[in-house]
């Protein structure tokens, strides 16, 4: 019993973890490091995590506007009939 969670978290480091491209920078002193640190490429998550939040505000404005919707479409169904129609009265 006490080896199994041990098993489990060795196969997840063995099999289960998702390992990222590695990128070759060189050695310590590689004039490749320094180009690297400054071609921008550390940004790219950043574009990205904004782009998903964006999306997120989006998705949740429409979801509340739809609450809104229903709200509403509720209300005047629950709403007794103020008007009453001209035809019914011939």
């Amino acid at each position: 019993m006490i080896l199994l969670p041990l098993i489990g978290s060795v196969l997840w480091f063995a099999i289960g973890r998702d390992y990222g491209q590695s990128i070759d920078l060189g050695s310590f002193g590689d004039p490749r490091r320094r180009e690297a640190s400054t071609s921008g490429e550390g940004n790219v998550g950043e574009g990205s995590t904004e782009r998903e939040l964006a999306a997120l505000e989006r998705e949740i404005e429409r979801h509340e506007q739809d609450d809104r919707i229903r709200r509403l479409e509720a209300k005047l169904r629950a709403r007794p009939n103020e008007i009453a129609p001209e035809d019914s009265k011939n």
